[in-house]
């Protein structure tokens, strides 16, 4: 009987810690201050973690398949300045502007999963490669200087509210939902479990090298998402 509830608990632990940490940093501070639980710091918390979530989650769908993409802080520098370049300088309509950013993400995307999945170069070197890269585009297109006074016209996306939720937070939940049925379409989520309990080299041999690719450039359309709206 203690065995089992000990197992049980080592399970629980390992699988939700993350979880109950989060949930316990949320009581200390609600009993340390106050302002803590008013819907004002609340929507701002989301507010601050909204964009980040979306990468984080690009990110985290390749951690899962055992791969790591060291590229995306650069790739949302990149497409941010791509962007802000092609509006500001060149008079682009923002929709297009977006469309070409996510258009590059999904290009250096498949460069990754191309990389990995069919040339069997290891995701460390090969995304850190394309970090290289990104970073040394993004210094030629501004000149190394910060584009400012963008076109009014996006600042809704950043800055608006659909009632009283800020349309940052209301995209990220929307991402959120869509990654998550998506991986579900792609049976991913059962080669993950099946990972929990199996061996993860034979996990790894499951996933096929168009899924890989595939990760990979989800995960960077996803970093798109942080220039647009930050």
């Amino acid at each position: 009987m203690e065995r089992g509830f000990s197992a049980k608990l080592k399970t629980f632990s390992k699988d939700y810690m993350s979880l109950v940490a989060v949930i316990i940093i949320f009581i200390v501070f609600s009993f340390a201050s106050p302002y803590f639980l008013k819907m004002s710091n609340v929507m701002n918390i989301f507010l601050q973690t909204a964009t980040v979530a979306i990468v984080a989650i690009g990110q985290g769908m390749l951690i899962i398949t055992g791969q790591v993409d060291l590229s995306l802080g650069y790739q949302v520098c990149l497409t941010g300045c791509v962007f802000a370049y092609m509006m500001k300088f060149q008079n682009w309509n923002p929709v297009a502007a977006i469309l070409l950013a996510v258009v590059i993400g999904c290009v250096a995307g498949a460069a990754n999963g191309f990389l990995v999945a069919y040339w069997n170069i290891p995701a460390f070197i090969a995304t850190l490669g394309l970090q290289y890269i990104c970073r040394g585009a993004a210094k030629i297109i501004t000149n190394a200087t910060p584009i400012g006074n963008l076109p009014k016209s996006i600042s809704f996306l950043g800055n608006g509210y659909i009632g009283i939720v800020p349309v940052p937070i209301l995209l990220s939940w929307f991402f959120s939902l869509y990654l998550h049925l998506l991986w579900k379409r792609l049976v991913l989520d059962e080669m993950y479990m099946q990972s929990a309990v199996e061996e993860k080299q034979h996990f790894m041999q499951e996933l096929t090298q168009k899924q890989y690719s595939f990760g990979y450039m989800l995960s960077l359309v996803c970093s798109v998402q942080f220039p647009v709206w930050y």
